[in-house]
């Protein structure tokens, strides 16, 4: 007996000596290291185009539009007004997460019953390491009126970012689709609710040693700046309940990472205000019994077979390729952006009438519309010159008195006709999108 007592002995002592920091996770309220590859850190995107919104009709402002007899229309109150370029300061915050999960928790009933409820929820962390775009004014001749605009990256002032949050005021929208009787796909969205006694129960089973606030509890938190990868962040926790038991080709939407925003034209000259979301993907295999059991992958599901994929584009709503109508501007270096249209792929056939319409020498439709939403003036006759076939186009266009040649490029984003499907350009786990 006194010798099983010795060997039991021996090998606590060497259990303790293998795996210290084990132990030590346990006794000393740390919260557990996560292993590799579990955590996915999305890092902020941003980019010069969300710093600007050039050439819109200014809010508000009723102008007649004429051509005078001794002036340039330049110098007119619409074509000035015309050629305002509004600039603005743009942050981004790092996000991470575990993933999308789900959970079964007991409720008791005010009669004593008992019943299970299912969630799904998702475990995140904010990290600000003071990424930003932002412009400083520069009048490079004095005795003149003209002034520059020069771009400037993660700006610090006093030890702090020049242009950037002081909090996470975030919200989360989950969405998917579901089998409907009959067998068709149905479109579905839920936002996170305020559930604090399910986030609690979820932090015990998560890391009970882990600080996660809730949907309110993180908008009063302060994020401090980052300097480096062990920093610690700001750890919050989404929760999404009453979710369709079927849910499938899952999209979680995260807003308030970023304050950049675009700013669309519709078919009435309204202008519309896009706001810049991150846009995670996931995709669940099973059925409705017993859903908290099915695991909910990161990313989409690839296949070969055509139809599927055109169906993943479909289901995940993947932006396809657009027209990119581009110009100069004396107050930006390079060529910027004047509209991105929608080139229409046919998801059925895959056809682009807009390449076609393009390719005899004409205008598409929607790239006039959308130039005069813009109050340009368009001759729908305008010639058109193929630079590069199938990719890049070049036609004149009146501007204030004068004439300026606009550009349009074919630019697929996610995916692109190959054969009788589509082939994937870029990882489709997360990318961001304006809405």
């Amino acid at each position: 007996m006194k010798k099983s007592l010795n060997c039991l002995w021996l090998v606590a002592v060497l259990l303790v000596g293998l795996f210290p920091s084990a132990i030590r996770g346990q006794s000393d309220g740390q919260p557990k290291p996560l292993a590799d590859r579990i955590l996915t850190v999305i890092p902020p995107k941003l980019v010069p185009t969300d710093t600007f919104t050039p050439l819109l009709p200014i809010p508000g402002l009723k102008i007649n539009r004429y051509t005078p007899h001794y002036t340039p229309s330049s110098e007119t109150l619409f074509g000035q007004a015309s050629q305002v370029v509004f600039y603005r300061n743009v942050w981004g915050l790092e996000f991470a997460t575990t993933g999308l999960r789900q959970i079964e928790l007991m409720f008791r009933r005010p009669d004593g019953s008992e019943v299970n409820k299912h969630f799904y929820y998702m475990v995140y962390r904010i990290r600000n390491f003071g990424k930003s775009l932002s412009y400083d004014v520069v009048k490079e001749q004095l005795e003149k009126e003209f002034i520059k605009y020069e771009l400037q990256r993660d700006k610090i002032e006093d030890g702090r970012p020049a242009v950037g949050p002081e909090k996470f005021r975030p919200l989360f929208s989950l969405e998917g689709w579901v089998h409907v009787p009959g067998g068709e796909m149905q479109q579905v969205a839920y936002l996170d609710s305020y559930l604090p006694e399910v986030a609690k129960a979820i932090q015990r089973r998560e890391d009970p040693n882990l600080k996660l606030h809730d949907q309110l509890e993180i908008q009063s938190v302060e994020i401090p700046l980052s300097v480096n990868d062990d920093d610690p962040g700001i750890w919050g926790i989404a929760v999404w309940e009453n979710v369709h038991p079927r849910l499938n080709f899952i999209s979680t939407y995260v807003s308030g990472l970023t304050n950049a925003y675009r700013i669309d034209i519709d078919s009435e000259a309204n202008q519309i205000l896009r706001r810049k979301v991150l846009k995670l993907n996931f995709w669940r295999s099973g059925d409705s019994y017993l859903p908290s059991k099915d695991n909910v992958i990161y990313g989409i599901p690839f296949t070969d077979v055509p139809t599927e994929q055109i169906e993943i584009c479909r289901r995940y709503q993947l932006p396809g390729p657009q027209f990119h109508v581009t110009m100069t501007n004396p107050t930006i270096d390079g060529e910027f952006t004047l509209v991105d249209v929608n080139a229409a792929v046919d998801l059925e056939t895959l056809d682009c009438p807009g390449l076609v319409t393009l390719a005899d020498g004409k205008l598409p439709e929607s790239i006039v519309e959308a130039l005069t939403n813009l109050n340009f003036e368009v001759d729908e006759s305008a010639a058109v010159t193929t630079r590069v076939p199938g990719k890049k186009w070049t036609f004149d266009i009146a501007f204030n008195g004068g004439q300026r040649t606009l550009n349009v490029h074919f630019v697929p984003q996610y995916w692109e006709k190959e054969g009788k499907g589509v082939r994937f350009l870029r990882s489709l786990d997360y990318f961001w999108v304006y809405r």
